[in-house]
């Protein structure tokens, strides 16, 4: 598929939407708009975001405490 003109724009703007709120949203620089793709093909990152989510829920049911989240979700490179 060949994009165009106007429409690059806009998919490069949401890319780097969407990079910002996944490295925002997991706390590190992990993907750009240049590795987006091939960062997300590999699904590493996506269970990241449902580590990250699941967690957030255990948060919220008083499961752990606030310091407890972030250090599991920063050691869940052992996901996949």
């Amino acid at each position: 598929m060949i994009i165009y003109g106007k429409e690059k724009e806009i998919l490069k703007a949401q890319k780097r939407s969407l990079a910002a709120w996944i490295n925002n949203t997991l706390g590190a620089t992990l993907v750009d708009v240049e590795n987006l793709i091939q960062r997300l093909s590999t699904g590493v990152i996506l269970c990241k975001l449902a580590k990250c989510i699941q967690l957030k829920v255990d948060e919220v049911r008083g499961c752990y405490g606030k310091g407890e989240v972030k250090r599991r979700l920063l050691q869940s490179d052992d996901i996949i």
